[in-house]
């Protein structure tokens, strides 16, 4: 029975008191209401901008048992600059009248709207408050416990201010949760202790009249202790509730594949270290390495005439991400960094300059695995072709001979010939040919091609914005003047770090690898220990690669995109002329040159009926014998040189029969 009085202590549940534990058996036990409770309501308490500013004029009489253990923001706050940090007004922050019926109709609003949010079935409705005020001192000292930065203790009046997106309480979720178990046995013990020496006294007092036995076995540090464990637990109880209906609700919502919009509030929990993001093109896959925020920020709009640039400051969240490459001789990270600024109302997921992977797969992924009889479907599939493309990239990426069938991209052009992947070579081709042409270092213009690869363990990358703040740039608007407002943006830089440091292996494993998604390594050294890169990796290696194309004996630049919808056995190809001797070819149908196929030509393969083939290839033969035999002879003058020299032939033959191959 204990237990489930315990389990009820919840907010909105009644709590038992150690009066009714001792059913006035002992008057020495009993505790006053204030310490019980300590003065405050153990509920979550929604209210207006105005009440949650200035809660001691909402009600002047009665302040003190209206407080709750958590106020919580209903809507957005009133932003002005007539306050401290403002020149122009008296600095003082004051509160605008308003009649008593106005401000009762308000806070009825607020705490409808509250009720509508938190109970809507449909997640997407449901909000995250832009802050809270913490007024227990046994959630600000258990806090204190788990938080690396501490909090600003409790001073009895205002409490502590957090803000959206609740860094703090998202990072140390499961140890808050802990201790809240924690505090839920030790008290269910003190209770179920309390209740056993109730009884031995009672019995004890059938026995005996002495008045001093009564009280024996009873101690007020033990009854104390027991009663601050128990407001611990049912105030603690209040912020799980919160961390559970508004946070962990829309973090679990915006994990879902029905997800397609999102507000700029809610973007922090759509990405986290370790994450796999496509960009807008859907072409490279990145892996998150770190994520960054300026966190609340308002600016002054003085400040923003100031500036010498002319830009204003805008909240914005950064992702600081990786993709592997190749440089000629090592594979390794390279860092790419995707600024989301932010945005009015809500903005499709696909339309973010960087989205995660689970919603690029599209109707292609399902298209592919219908057509290839693989079974697989959305996200699986697409990842799938994703690692296939990461292992065709480590294949080639020393130098491969390759044949490619393709169309240029710009231009159209169609090219069918066998190529040579090499990137050493096509580095210094295009530092040379470029300089010369430019006039330019080589070593520079190389840097233009070849990627940029480096090491990102001990790297601060992401280091949060609002932890740079200079004083001058803290918020100085009326929303957080004279609030105790807790800095959380450490967390961000923790979970960073925190993330690579579970990537590296540990000092006593001497024989283990950093993942090259974080740490270069040679090729050579690779293919020497026959070690297999993990999926997570291939997964992130670069679309493109660098090769020689021997029919127009231009160097170019082998892309793949996994997205492109194609036929088996009838692949289409994208080519991209860059500048005079660049191109990029796609590495999806980037095929081997076996023994078999190597002299192979599109004659070859084309299928005409028995003899046909030898007859179209002894008339184009003989032409070619007579052309080099009249070379020697005295050409006559003409403007159409050849002209009637020629070989024709007739080709005749239902649509799609092979005339326009044979002829090519």
């Amino acid at each position: 029975m204990l237990k489930a009085e315990l389990q009820n202590a919840r907010p909105g549940g009644r709590i038992p008191s150690l009066e009714e534990i001792d059913q006035g058996g002992n008057q020495e036990g009993n505790l006053k209401a204030d310490m019980f409770n300590d003065g405050l309501k153990t509920e979550l308490n929604p209210m207006d901008w105005n009440t949650f500013k200035f809660p001691r004029n909402h009600d002047e009489q009665q302040q003190k048992t209206h407080y709750s253990v958590i106020d919580i923001l209903i809507g957005e706050p009133v932003v002005t600059f007539d306050g401290y940090d403002n020149p122009w007004f008296p600095r003082r922050a004051v509160q605008p009248q308003e009649s008593v019926d106005n401000a009762v109709a308000k806070t009825e609003k607020s705490i409808s709207s509250w009720r509508d949010m938190v109970n809507n079935p449909d997640p997407s409705k449901q909000f995250v408050p832009e802050r809270i005020r913490i007024r227990s001192k046994y959630i600000v000292d258990i806090l204190n416990t788990i938080f690396e930065s501490k909090l600003k203790a409790y001073d009895g009046n205002n409490g502590v201010v957090m803000v959206r997106p609740f860094r703090a309480l998202v990072h140390y979720d499961k140890q808050i949760r802990d201790k809240f178990s924690e505090l839920g046995v030790d008290r269910f013990s003190q209770l179920k202790a309390k209740f056993d020496g109730l009884k031995i006294q009672q019995n004890n007092d059938k026995g005996s009249n002495d008045p001093e036995a009564k009280t024996e076995g009873v101690d007020d540090t033990d009854e104390g202790r027991g009663a601050s464990s128990l407001i611990a637990y049912q105030h603690l109880s209040c912020l799980v509730e919160f961390m559970d209906r508004l946070i962990q609700t829309k973090i679990s919502y915006l994990s879902k594949p029905g997800l397609r919009t999102i507000a700029f509030n809610h973007i922090w929990y759509l990405f986290k270290p370790g994450d796999e993001v496509v960009d807008q093109a859907q072409q490279q896959v990145y892996r998150v390495i770190s994520v960054s925020s300026t966190g609340h920020m308002v600016t002054p709009p003085w400040r923003s005439w100031s500036r010498k640039d002319g830009n204003s400051q805008v909240e914005y969240i950064s992702l600081h991400c990786v993709y592997i490459d190749f440089d000629g001789k090592q594979l390794g990270p390279v860092t790419h960094v995707f600024t989301i600024e932010k945005f009015d109302g809500e903005k499709a997921v696909t339309a973010l300059q960087a989205y995660p992977i689970r919603f690029a797969e599209g109707p292609v992924s399902g298209y592919h695995s219908r057509r290839e009889g693989t079974g697989e479907a959305g996200e699986v599939a697409y990842r799938n072709r994703l690692i296939e493309r990461g292992k065709m990239f480590v294949d080639v990426a020393s130098i491969k001979h390759m044949h490619y069938n393709g169309f240029t991209l710009e231009m159209r052009d169609e090219v069918d010939s066998q190529v040579m992947v090499d990137f050493s070579e096509a580095f210094a081709v295009r530092a040379t040919e470029t300089a010369a042409a430019t006039s330019s270092d080589a070593s520079s213009e190389a840097n233009k091609w070849q990627p940029k690869i480096s090491s990102i363990i001990g790297r601060e990358l992401g280091q949060t914005s609002s932890s740079q703040k200079k004083p001058e740039q803290a918020c100085s608007a009326a929303c957080c003047i004279g609030d105790y407002v807790y800095d959380d943006a450490y967390i961000e830089k923790k979970r960073n770090e925190d993330y690579i440091a579970s990537l590296v292996p540990n000092p006593e494993e001497t024989n283990m690898e950093p993942p090259v998604a974080i740490h270069p390594r040679l090729l050579k050294e690779l293919a020497a220990s026959n070690e297999s890169l993990a999926d997570d990796d291939l997964l992130i290696m670069s679309y493109r690669v660098f090769g020689f194309v021997l029919r127009s004996r231009k160097w170019g630049v082998l892309y793949r995109n996994p997205l492109e919808v194609s036929f088996p056995r009838s692949p289409t190809y994208i080519l991209t002329t860059l500048e005079h001797k660049q191109a990029k070819l796609d590495l999806t149908y980037l095929t081997p040159v076996n023994a078999e196929q190597k002299d192979k030509t599109a004659f070859d393969q084309l299928v005409l009926p028995a003899g046909h083939k030898d007859i179209v290839h002894c008339l184009v033969a003989q032409h070619f014998r007579d052309k080099e035999a009249r070379v020697s002879e005295k050409e006559e003058l003409d403007i159409v040189r050849g002209k009637g020299k020629g070989l024709i032939i007739l080709l005749h033959g239902a649509p799609g029969v092979g005339k326009t191959t044979t002829a090519g």
